[in-house]
């Protein structure tokens, strides 16, 4: 069984999140294009402790207290929680990004106090 590949957009002039439904009339092509308009996340397939759906861009907390970034690592085809201190920047791969963390912003709307 093939898992459902999702994406939603952040709309850099209007500052709201959008999922596909909202911007119907355009490609995900047309959006790739427009860099300075829309940024484009696609869901990891991973849920968080809450049941939330885990997106790249998505900033996390494990334990209640560090917090981490979700990027795409192209050179190895996947997901990974890279850890948020400019000192310390160890790079966890999707056995930390499961239901032990908790989705609590993302990079273009954060709620917690990121760094």
């Amino acid at each position: 069984m093939m898992r459902e590949i999702k994406f939603r957009f952040y709309d850099k002039d209007n500052r709201k999140m959008l999922n596909d439904l909202d911007v119907l009339g355009l490609t995900i092509n047309e959006l790739l294009e427009s860099d300075d308009e829309w940024a484009v996340m696609q869901c990891t397939g991973l849920l968080d402790k809450n049941g939330i759906e885990i997106y790249e861009g998505d900033i996390v907390t494990y334990r209640d207290k560090e917090m981490f970034f979700i990027e795409y690592n192209q050179n190895r085809a996947e997901y990974r929680a890279v850890y948020h201190k400019e000192e310390d920047r160890d790079i966890y791969t999707d056995r930390l990004i499961s239901k032990r963390c908790e989705v609590i912003g993302n990079i273009h709307k954060k709620q917690g106090a990121v760094k």
